[in-house]
């Protein structure tokens, strides 16, 4: 019930995020009537799939503890142990699971999807290719099976990473000196639009969903933009704009020749 509740809410705060971001101005609509067609229609493909991840997950946590199964059910550890180090172990699974759908080709054919936005709104959270969220199931299932995940963390971590996703891609920014405050500690959404960038030396930093521990404690933090505001641009420079607002060739790239392009 809680997974169901979780998941209604996102909605709810897509269609008012949405809605704020077009008052923003006729670029921001202009914008929106061009790329929202594709985006939109990935939502409505992929949003049954979406919506397995943390339900499948939160299946497999309560299978794997009546059944005694992994390691955290196995040693019988107390509850605030078992939250604390399921909650690490999503975040840190989520970082990982991301720095390498970048780095390893055959992942980075579907998650390039993603990436192709030229620009960047609410939207743009669910603007995933449908193969992504089969993946990212099967990995979470057999983590939280192997450990014995707490099905308590699995409902928060997921409502709370639900909420940061939808901000992290709103073109409704944080305060300048708040979200500057907050990169220390956390991806604010000003460190993930800089993940968002069509140049490579920016796109390859800011791997976090949640925290900025994972990022700096491997070297792929990013404070600030290497290139001017000026300069700066959304997107795939190898993604151009006519395929990137294309649903077809969204859904048909990760099987083309070439895995960059």
């Amino acid at each position: 019930m809680a997974i169901e509740t979780a998941l209604s809410y996102w909605f709810v705060f897509l269609i008012v995020i949405a809605a704020i971001e077009l008052l923003g101005g006729e670029e921001e609509r202009r914008s929106a009537r061009r790329r929202w067609p594709a985006n939109l229609a990935l939502v409505a493909i992929t949003a049954g799939l979406a919506s397995l991840v943390p339900v499948g997950g939160l299946a497999a946590a309560h299978w794997a503890r009546e059944a005694s199964v992994g390691l955290l059910n196995v040693f019988d550890a107390p509850l605030p142990v078992a939250v604390t180090v399921s909650l690490i172990t999503l975040s840190l699974t989520s970082y990982l699971m991301h720095l390498a759908s970048h780095r390893i080709p055959f992942l980075w054919r579907f998650h390039k999807i993603h990436h192709s936005d030229q620009a960047l709104d609410v939207t743009t959270t669910f603007r995933t290719h449908p193969a992504i969220y089969l993946m990212v199931l099967g990995v979470d299932v057999l983590l939280i099976i192997a450990l014995g995940l707490t099905p308590a963390a699995i409902i928060a971590y997921a409502a709370v990473v639900l909420a940061i996703d939808l901000s992290h891609h709103s073109a409704i920014r944080l305060p300048e000196r708040l979200d500057r405050a907050l990169r220390p500690y956390m991806m604010t959404p000003g460190l993930h639009h800089i993940h968002h960038s069509d140049h490579v030396a920016e796109t390859d930093s800011n791997y976090g969903h949640d925290i900025a521990l994972w990022d700096r404690l491997f070297g792929t933090y990013l404070a600030e933009p290497k290139r001017p505001p000026s300069r700066f641009r959304y997107g795939l420079k190898q993604f151009p704009q006519d395929r990137a607002d294309d649903l077809n060739a969204l859904l048909v790239a990760p099987f083309r020749r070439d895995p960059y392009s």
